[in-house]
């Protein structure tokens, strides 16, 4: 059986968990392609309750910080993600926790290859998200990530703004974080709301090119490592490269 999963991240594979078998497949709806040999194709129901109790199951086993790394890995965009995670989580029945120790296993080096590349974007991001301000006082940074991190960003994020409101919009998965009154929440968010907000004012991004263009260095810039650093697929997000905006 081929399982298609509409809720992503690892609370979708805790909701169906235990359906599965060692013999089906799961893939999430967007990644699927059907295929000749697939006998049967069912798309899985998320239940809420279920995924709860699947989840405390787990963090009874992994700790906190375990079940953590798996749902690092289980933003990857990876098409095959959930059948690394089902893989592992069955060698946890006989190994426990310590089974993260043992990267060569073929159990676990596809899933920490997962974990380390959504972590090492989760990082770059905390760096390279940037906000503009709206005149209602409202911070707003769209960007789009080659996985599904926003969840990880977010607090951060919070941490560091205080009691300002921000939305962390991720334009390819049109979902986005939003921080009011100190609680975070995931909801839906068109592309085409970045649009809106780029008519809305501009005068923000104004003053963060000004103050990049007076603190650099001329003597000391270094194009080769900011694009190591800086990666160009990022670029389109970054307010101070863009060409200059009049008043």
């Amino acid at each position: 059986m081929i399982y298609l999963l509409e809720q992503g991240g690892l609370e979708g594979l805790a909701g169906l968990w235990p359906e599965l078998t060692e013999a089906d497949q799961v893939y999430q709806t967007r990644h699927w392609q059907p295929r000749l040999d697939a006998v049967a194709v069912r798309q899985a129901v998320f239940r809420p309750e279920t995924a709860a109790a699947v989840l405390a199951r787990w963090q009874r086993v992994l700790r906190a910080e375990g079940l953590h790394r798996l749902a690092l890995a289980a933003a990857s965009e990876d098409a095959e993600v959930y059948n690394y995670l089902a893989v592992f989580l069955r060698a946890c029945r006989r190994d426990g926790a310590a089974l993260f120790n043992y990267m060569q296993r073929q159990e676990v080096y596809p899933l920490r290859c997962l974990e380390r590349e959504v972590q090492r974007e989760v990082h770059r991001f905390l760096g390279l998200l940037r906000f503009s301000c709206s005149k209602e006082g409202i911070y707003y940074a769209p960007y789009e990530p080659e996985h599904d991190i926003s969840r990880f960003i977010a607090p951060h994020f919070a941490q560091r703004m205080g009691e300002e409101r921000f939305i962390i919009h991720d334009l390819r998965r049109e979902k986005a974080v939003l921080y009011e009154c100190g609680q975070l929440r995931l909801q839906p968010l068109p592309r085409a709301f970045s649009d809106f907000w780029k008519a809305e004012d501009a005068s923000f991004v104004r003053a963060w090119q000004r103050y990049y263009q007076q603190a650099a260095v001329e003597g000391r810039l270094n194009p080769q490592l900011r694009r190591q650093n800086m990666p160009k697929k990022y670029w389109a997000y970054l307010s101070e490269l863009w060409g200059p905006m009049t008043d």
